[in-house]
């Protein structure tokens, strides 16, 4: 969101003093509370009143959090459009500057207003990389993936609540099963917004952006927003976040898919394309192991590696390890098989608990 954030917050203070008697949410914020007397008291007990900053462009990271730090990015041979190159879950209490918890109070309303509270969802919606050009549809992949950073990379994001695709037209969510005071004001906690959002990096070939290796830049790719008698906005349902946004940063809950720190790679790989489904061991005896007795069974893996031109053409050279931009690959035992065959004494020395010979073809 591309604002003075200086004068927003002047402008917020002028808004909020002139409204008079029609301001009745307010923002709850830091450590400190008043007298009961003052619209920002939180009688002890009804939740817990925390700092919480906004929708800053230096809160909502997903990187390393809900996301890996690393998308590995290949040709449309080995990831054809619609691949999910990353996914993870967002939760609202780390989204905001700010740790909150469930019982963190961000807003306490006037009796009366409970009817009148509402979240709002969308994308970033002014920005050109982080929500306001829409590649799905024209992909064929569906509406609400999102142009990003990366060249062939878009971005959904869904509200696990609502089960909504964020767009760059905000979507809203009245708010519900809110607490009240013993003033009968209404406290509007972090629990009581959406608090779940799923990100998901999808492969759409041909979208513009950056090539190469790179880190993405920071800022949020969406925001989730507060509504509410007396609170800075001027948006509703099926507004443009494009050019709607009044109450960013400083009374907006939580920023969203914040992809600073993950940085993609286009390195040459390897993609299995067959592999023997099932293999079953004939029965040993419990002697014959003791004993030095083994059972064996071929395994079958296939697969392709990207090791010259044309497949490698436009990425980092194919090699060979594990070390950054190197391919390896390995057989994975589920941990409940592998804690068993410890429990028997079935492990080998070496760091391998179950090891297969395999044949490379």
């Amino acid at each position: 969101m591309s604002i003075n954030r200086t004068n927003f917050l002047a402008s917020v203070i002028v808004l909020v003093a002139s409204s008079g008697v029609s301001a009745n949410c307010f923002r709850i914020d830091g450590s400190t509370n008043p007298a009961p007397s003052s619209n920002t008291y939180l009688e002890p007990g009804m939740g817990n009143r925390v700092a919480w900053t906004g929708s800053t462009d230096s809160t909502g990271y997903v990187s390393g959090v809900s996301v890996p730090n690393t998308i590995n990015l290949n040709s449309s041979a080995f990831q054809p459009d619609g691949t999910i190159l990353a996914s993870g879950i967002q939760t609202i209490y780390a989204a905001t500057g700010n740790i909150l918890d469930p019982e963190s109070v961000l807003f306490r309303c006037q009796p009366g207003d409970e009817n009148s509270l509402y979240e709002y969802f969308s994308t970033n919606g002014d920005d050109a990389r982080r929500g306001m050009i829409e590649i799905g549809t024209a992909a064929g992949l569906g509406e609400g993936i999102y142009r990003t950073e990366a060249q062939d990379i878009g971005l959904r994001i869904t509200n696990l609540t609502t089960m909504q695709t964020l767009s760059r037209y905000y979507k809203g969510r009245q708010l519900t099963g809110l607490d009240k005071d013993s003033q009968g004001w209404t406290l509007v906690k972090a629990k009581n917004f959406s608090t779940q959002f799923k990100v998901d990096y999808i492969k759409v070939a041909g979208s513009i952006g950056h090539t190469g290796d790179f880190h993405y830049y920071i800022a949020p790719s969406g925001y989730l927003t507060f509504v509410g008698p007396g609170i800075p906005s001027n948006y509703t349902e099926g507004s443009d976040a494009a050019a709607k946004y009044l109450g960013h940063f400083a009374y907006w809950p939580a920023s969203l898919a914040n992809g600073w720190g993950i940085k993609v790679r286009r390195a040459a790989t390897c993609a299995v394309t067959n592999v023997t489904p099932t293999v079953t061991f004939p029965p040993i005896s419990v002697e014959e192991l003791e004993s030095g007795g083994v059972r064996q069974v071929p395994i079958d893996i296939r697969f392709d590696c990207q090791t010259g031109a044309p497949a490698s053409t436009g990425l980092i050279k194919f090699v060979s390890g594990t070390s950054l931009n190197q391919t390896a690959m390995g057989i994975l035992v589920q941990p409940a098989n592998a804690a068993a065959a410890q429990a028997e004494g079935l492990a080998t020395g070496g760091g391998c608990n179950i090891c297969f010979p395999m044949v490379m073809v």
